[in-house]
């Protein structure tokens, strides 16, 4: 790992130290409890995020429509188990928060991606 100035490195343990206080990882963290305790949801969740992969990429396949809805189909109903929901919710909202602090780090200094 690169060595920071003393004042990067505060600024990082602080930013780290804010989303460890976040509602957002709090959340988190408790949903991978959950999950850790439960072998059978969590593949659940893994064969969710697994049909969301195979989605994207029959989505622009029209000759693929049969095996899109199938899979669709198969898809909401994992979804509609409300722990499998409340897992995939806290973990999108976990990795929004992630990537909107990114993003603003990028727009706040010149460089170019």
């Amino acid at each position: 790992m690169s060595e920071f100035s003393p004042e990067l490195e505060k600024a990082v343990d602080d930013l780290v130290g804010q989303i460890i206080m976040s509602k957002e990882y709090s959340r988190y963290q408790k949903q991978k409890e959950i999950l850790r305790d439960n072998p059978s949801l969590r593949e659940d969740v893994d064969r969710i995020r697994h049909l969301s992969e195979e989605l994207r990429k029959y989505e622009d396949d029209d000759s693929a429509y049969d095996e899109y809805e199938r899979i669709e189909n198969e898809y909401e109903e994992l979804y509609e188990n409300r722990r499998v929901h409340d897992f995939i919710q806290a973990e999108t909202d976990f990795i929004r928060q992630f990537q909107d602090i990114y993003a603003r780090i990028v727009s706040g200094i010149d460089f170019d991606l």
